[in-house]
């Protein structure tokens, strides 16, 4: 992560007292360290590859985001899903929370192969570190149908504990 650099007030020799000086600083040194600490955390994440869409319960692993604080997360996701040869098939997509399924995924179905996007935006409550990981399934067909990742992304926003 990236050091920002705190404003500090330039004196000149003669203004302030080394010990207002100092008084000083510690107050603006306070105030960012208070300010850091409850401001949001973000994540980001795009993809590189295209990812074949598979039948099986487990579903296409796709982006993974580590959530480093505890508290609530607002999570969204948006994928570019290419239809091939899979006509009328169901796509879900769904997230996964240290290898928990959570509620409330994303469906798509088409009767010709093309784009869809599968979008989706969670909320979930974390008490530690936890492992954010994205699935696509299909209910069945034998086509190729893939998700782009170079047009797909993911994003964690901490909103507070």
């Amino acid at each position: 992560m990236a050091t920002i650099n705190q404003w500090r007030p330039a004196w000149r020799p003669g203004e302030l007292s080394e010990q207002a000086q100092l008084a000083f600083r510690k107050l603006f040194d306070f105030v960012y360290s208070q300010s850091q600490a409850s401001a949001p955390s973000a994540q980001f994440v795009r993809g590189t590859d295209s990812v074949e869409v598979s039948t099986t319960a487990g579903g296409t692993g796709l982006s993974v985001l580590t959530l480093s604080r505890p508290g609530t997360w607002l999570l969204s996701a948006s994928l570019s899903l290419n239809i091939v040869g899979d006509p009328s098939q169901i796509f879900t997509l769904y997230l996964n929370v240290n290898n928990l399924k959570q509620p409330y995924g994303s469906q798509v179905s088409s009767a010709t192969d093309g784009i869809q996007m599968l979008t989706q935006t969670w909320q979930i409550t974390v008490t530690s570190t936890a492992t954010c990981q994205l699935q696509v399934v299909k209910d069945g067909g034998g086509g190729t149908s893939f998700i782009d990742g170079t047009h797909s992304t993911f994003s964690a926003t901490w909103q507070g504990s």
